[in-house]
């Protein structure tokens, strides 16, 4: 078990590494993307280290990385439904939602819905995704009164 743990981790590691390093290439974000999603999936320990990861050398935010990923290729399905999917794998970490808030991720989501009105699983997921934030939002509200 603990050498899963750890390949997950240094896979996690790459992945955001990858999403560094090559930020123009859509088909390889959409892998990217892709095996983020699966691997959050596979833990709420991935999700927050994810969450939570920065880029080696330049200190770059995973979360920030996505949503870059997520405005510059809003077109390209595969990066936007990975993203979302990613956005939304994220939103039970602590921290995380608020994050994604002030960052504007509600109106961007929106945004790509309209990009991709006749893809229902994207508008499921940015459903999802918003309806999650909002919850998330009203959560932090309640606990804040």
């Amino acid at each position: 078990v603990a050498a899963q743990e750890r390949t997950a981790q240094l896979a996690l590691r790459a992945l955001v590494e990858a999403m560094r390093q090559h930020p123009a290439e859509v088909k390889a974000l959409e892998y990217v993307y892709c095996a983020v999603w699966n691997l959050l999936l596979s833990s709420a320990e991935r999700a927050s280290e994810f969450a939570h990861a920065l880029s080696a050398d330049r200190g770059d935010s995973a979360l920030a990385l996505t949503l870059e990923a997520l405005r510059s290729h809003a077109r390209a399905t595969g990066v936007a439904l990975y993203a979302i999917a990613v956005l939304l794998a994220l939103v039970e970490v602590p921290g995380a939602a608020a994050r994604m808030l002030a960052a504007g991720v509600v109106g961007l989501a929106q945004d790509v819905a309209r990009v991709h009105s006749r893809n229902e699983r994207m508008q499921e997921g940015v459903l999802a995704l918003v309806e999650a934030l909002e919850a998330a939002a009203d959560e932090d509200e309640a606990t804040a009164v």
